[in-house]
């Protein structure tokens, strides 16, 4: 069996906010390879364009994506796989017995996200929150 390389990355939203606002959307979505072998940064202007690029061209064994504060933009990552088709799937524990075009997410009674596990073909997504591992914003880190 081949030996197979997970991939991570490290991604982020931006959303609309003005004035009046009655719904939020994502405007903007950048990823890019943590320790990659290139620098390569991929740019999305909306969130279909990002998700869609994830099952299309990340096809790997296991991906995990990282975002920081996962509570804020998971709710539109979920909402995004309800919309198009996905079932979530909260009574299988191992992502390896995830029929395709499920989910299932951790989010514990005081609301604090941890991780989307998005099962399409026979590739499994994992989308985990940054701030879990570095308890504080990424601007302390500069």
């Amino acid at each position: 069996m081949a030996n197979r390389k997970t991939h991570k990355y490290a991604c982020d939203f931006e959303t609309t906010v003005y004035k009046g606002q009655e719904n939020t959307e994502v405007w903007s979505a950048a990823m890019t390879e943590i320790f990659g072998e290139d620098e390569e940064c991929f740019l999305f202007n909306n969130l279909d364009s990002f998700m869609l690029y994830l099952f299309k061209n990340h096809t790997k064994n296991m991906q995990i994506y990282y975002f920081h504060n996962l509570k804020f933009d998971g709710e539109f990552i979920i909402y995004w796989l309800m919309t198009h088709g996905f079932i979530g799937d909260f009574n299988t524990k191992k992502t390896s017995e995830m029929k395709p075009g499920t989910y299932n997410c951790i989010i514990s009674e005081q609301n604090q996200w941890y991780m989307i596990n998005i099962k399409y073909g026979k590739s499994v997504y994992q989308i985990r929150d940054s701030l879990k591992l570095l308890p504080f914003s990424l601007r302390a880190l500069i």
